[in-house]
């Protein structure tokens, strides 16, 4: 359907910057084929980073380094001999980045099945908001969706995330609370 120029230029006369903006982006999603936000396809590149061997680091077998903690993994997420911190780190999964696209998968399926719901240092609120973003960002970066199983537990850890919300703590604890929920809003 072909709009006359004149109703055209009346109606974007009307719409104010972000209604426009929203309009385009919307358009130029659905030509592209792409699920994700023009937002997010452009920031792809950005979100790369390059091999940390400072403050946390994943050797890509079983050695992690966090905030200069080197420990091995001995296969439980909630390890009583380890700080609280460096389990923190562990279960952020911010580590996911050093290793390949195919290992992130297979570590992201084995915390899920290791760590039931709503139990364990990794259902706290901070690290299930920094855990939502890194496996929102390796589905951004790897362009692929995420699996059933990495889908529901996204929803679930979502929705647990939106009744247990940081007020208490405030600052940067809410803040990542609150931008965990705003990216998971992407795939749900």
């Amino acid at each position: 359907m072909v709009v006359p120029p004149g109703v055209l230029i009346h109606t974007l006369g009307n719409l104010r910057f972000r209604q426009l903006r929203h309009q385009i982006s919307r358009r130029l999603r659905r030509k592209s084929g792409s699920s994700l936000p023009l937002a997010w396809r452009l920031l792809a590149p950005r979100l790369m980073r390059f091999k940390n061997t400072g403050r946390v680091y994943f050797d890509g077998n079983r050695d992690f380094n966090f905030n200069n903690e080197l420990r091995a993994f001995q296969g439980t997420w909630n390890d009583p001999s380890a700080r609280k911190l460096w389990k923190y780190n562990l279960h952020y999964m911010g580590w996911l980045f050093d290793i390949d696209e195919k290992a992130r998968e297979a570590w992201i399926d084995r915390w899920i099945e290791e760590n039931p719901p709503f139990a364990g240092d990794g259902w706290e609120a901070y690290p299930v908001s920094l855990r939502l973003f890194n496996w929102c960002k390796h589905y951004v970066l790897s362009g692929t969706g995420p699996s059933q199983k990495a889908l529901e537990s996204i929803r679930r850890q979502g929705g647990w995330l939106l009744a247990n919300l940081e007020f208490h703590l405030d600052g940067n604890h809410l803040l990542e609370n609150l931008l965990a929920m705003k990216y998971i809003g992407f795939f749900l």
